[in-house]
């Protein structure tokens, strides 16, 4: 292994693991804001997601149509993240320790069976990544990451920082139709649109 693999294996562990314990503490209240409060969908959950070795987040509402746009939610959304920047800053390193430790449960967890540790392991070859002491190496990098630390990264990648990045997708769904109503003729079924912030 080269030596710019490995820093580069490191950069991206350091990197899920802040949007990891970001995304803890993102869940809880997400979901009291846009499910039970604003009643925006009966499933809003939010996930990490490594995609070639680029990581992200993303927040996915399944909403009804009849009662939001999709744009609406997508809005909604935009300004729970803005007002969780403000959760962030009130947060105290020792309730960071908290949600640090709860992350540290959820990660480990004992192979109870031997396809377990073979899946785990496969995927480190087939993903070219090799990192088999991955659990290790992100308990590490999870005992460095401060308050601030997580402050600084939430600027950079969430609120419009330097680093700022954003696809929105939204899929529209329509009524079901009775067969003797359809057009022979195809419809547009949907449209997808592409913004980037810079």
């Amino acid at each position: 292994m080269s030596v710019s693999n490995g820093r580069r294996i490191s950069w991206l562990r350091v990197g899920y693991i802040l949007l990891r314990s970001f995304q803890l503490m993102m869940e809880e209240p997400m979901f009291h804001q846009l499910r039970t409060k604003e009643q925006l969908g009966y499933d809003i959950h939010c996930k990490d997601k490594n995609t070639n070795g680029i990581l992200g987040f993303y927040i996915r509402a399944f909403i009804r149509a009849t009662k939001y746009t999709t744009e609406y939610v997508d809005e909604r959304i935009e300004e729970f993240l803005k007002s969780f920047a403000e959760t962030l800053e009130k947060t105290t390193q020792e309730e960071l320790d908290t949600f640090k430790e709860t992350l540290k449960k959820r990660k480990h967890s004992v192979d109870v069976h031997l396809k377990q540790e073979v899946d785990r392991n496969w995927n480190e070859i087939e993903t070219e990544y090799y990192v088999f002491d991955r659990y290790h190496r992100e308990l590490n990098a999870l005992q460095h990451i401060g308050v601030d630390t997580l402050r600084a990264w939430y600027a950079q990648h969430v609120q419009n920082g330097p680093n700022f990045r954003k696809l929105s997708i939204h899929v529209v769904g329509k009524a079901n139709i009775p067969d003797s109503h359809v057009s022979p003729e195809p419809e547009e079924r949907g449209s997808m649109e592409f913004t980037s912030e810079s």
